[in-house]
Parts: structure tokens; sequence; C-alpha cells
């Protein structure tokens, strides 16, 4: 419970964080699917990427991404299709008894029932970008070219011209997407605010909420153009069906969070936070 809406916002941050048990679970399999692709195809680097790398994971929710470096030589002359399709069936061979799946630019392996899945991106190298290491990925049928320590590099440097605030805003919207199952890609959503409060300053939480939802809902859920330089258009939906579902939670979100603003500014608290309440889906701290 909680007093102020800025207190209640610190509290609900406190609580989004993995949990210990999360975290190991994560790293459980992580030598077994490495031995695997060194064994299949060789292996120039293999590294956790996406929410946990940038700490915007939110307990209960994201998946664990790790990216594999395959040799040049394994994309060689096939299509992106295919490249991906031979390392889903040799981790289908290695693990005959695991739900493994392609989803767009990953193979997931989904270990457990009830436990977070693993989302492995095979890659190979392409180039380098401003000192940063570039890579092509498969990404339903053509190359996507990405460059995740670029990517981090620039997420984490406007959050420290932030105050370390800006990381923590990223989660919230996390949050509000998880909670509400809205389904908006999460890579979009942390480089969008990167690329809101790049130049700077300490965020309020309530406030910038507010404004990030805001903001996606009047870009009309839009792909970002990387502001990094190397993945082209970041699209904020895998389809339009979920794009226009995502509308739909957006304007619902942006109204209430609209309501909450205006009850905090006329002393009605109570009210802010009923109002809080029912955009994170009933999960924000209560009052009092």
């Amino acid at each position: 419970m909680a007093l102020t809406v800025s207190a209640a916002f610190n509290q609900l941050i406190r609580q989004l964080p993995p949990t210990e048990s999360e975290v190991s679970d994560a790293a459980s399999h992580r030598q077994s699917i490495q031995d695997c692709l060194r064994n299949n195809f060789g292996l120039d680097e293999y590294f956790r990427i996406g929410s946990y790398e940038r700490t915007t994971s939110v307990s209960g929710y994201s998946d664990v991404d790790i990216m594999a470096v395959l040799p040049q030589s394994v994309a060689y002359g096939i299509t992106p299709n295919t490249f991906i399709t031979k390392v889903r069936d040799a981790l289908q061979r290695r693990f005959p008894y695991t739900l493994i799946r392609i989803d767009r630019q990953a193979v997931v392996l989904q270990f457990s029932q009830g436990k977070r899945a693993v989302d492995l991106v095979p890659a190979v190298y392409s180039s380098t970008h401003n000192g940063y290491k570039t890579y092509r990925i498969a990404n339903s049928g053509s190359w996507l070219y990405t460059s995740p320590r670029a990517h981090n590099a620039y997420f984490s440097n406007i959050d420290h011209k932030c105050s370390d605030t800006m990381r923590a805003l990223a989660r919230l919207l996390k949050a509000w997407k998880y909670y509400n199952a809205a389904p908006i890609l999460s890579f979009h959503m942390d480089m969008l605010t990167a690329y809101c409060a790049r130049n700077g300053g300490s965020i309020s939480y309530a406030h910038g909420t507010k404004v990030m939802l805001s903001n996606l809902l009047s870009r009309n859920l839009a792909a970002l153009q990387d502001p990094v330089g190397v993945a082209g258009l970041i699209p904020a939906c895998s389809s339009e069906t979920n794009k226009q579902t995502a509308l739909g939670k957006l304007r619902s979100a942006v109204d209430h969070a609209d309501r909450a603003r205006a009850a905090e500014q006329r002393g009605d608290i109570k009210e802010a936070f009923s109002q809080w309440d029912m955009v994170f889906a009933y999960r924000f701290p209560a009052y009092g």
C-alpha cells in the first residue's frame, strides 16, 4: 500500500524484476543449447540479448533471449528460412521431448510447462557499425540486420542521461503491455522509450508512463526508424491484427492515465489510484 502516486509507482517498480529462481531457471539450459550448436555447426559467439540484458524484463513474463553467432558458411547459399529451420531441427534432435518452434527471428524452446521460454536467435556476422559488430538474422523469410551491443549501448547511455530513471520507465511500460496482453513488440517499446528520452533529465514515472502511452497511440504504432542506424525500421507489432488489438488497449490506457493525472492534480489521490489501477489491469499498489 502507498499514500502517494509517486510512492505507488516506486513500489510497483520494485515488484517487476525477475526473481532469483527465474534468473537461475533462465540460465539452466544455456550450456546444453550452446553445446548442441557448437557440435552441429561450430559457434563464433554466444551471448544474452533482449530484455534481460537491458534490465527491462518483467517477472513472470519476459523470456530469455540468446544470440548464437554461427560460422558464415552455415548460411552460405541458403534462404533465411532454411537457415533458421536447420538450427531448429538440430535443437529438436538434441531435445526431442521439448516443444520447439520458430517465431520470427527466434527458435523458441519451451523446456518446462509454466517456466519462461528460451528464445534463441541464430545469426551470422555481417560487418561493424561505429565499432560494434552487426549480424544477419532470419526474419519471416528475409534477412534482417541487427547489432544488440550497439542497441544496448544506446539504451544505457540515454538511461544514464536520465539519472537511471529511463530503464525503470521502460520496465513499467512492459508491465502494462504484459498485464493487458497488448501485443506490442518489446524491442520496439524499449527503443522508442529511449528515443523519446534522448534529451535526458530525470523522469517522473506517472508523467512518463502517461506520455509514453500517448506517444505510442499518437504514432498509431508506426514502425520506429532505428536510432542506431542498423536495423532499418523497428516494427511495433508482428501483424496488422495485433496492431489493431494493441491500439484498442492503448486508447483505454491513455483515457485512464489522463483521468489519473487529472485526479492527482485536483488532490483526489484515491481516484488517481483507482484510475492507475485500471491502467495496470488491477495490479497497481493499493491506496492507504
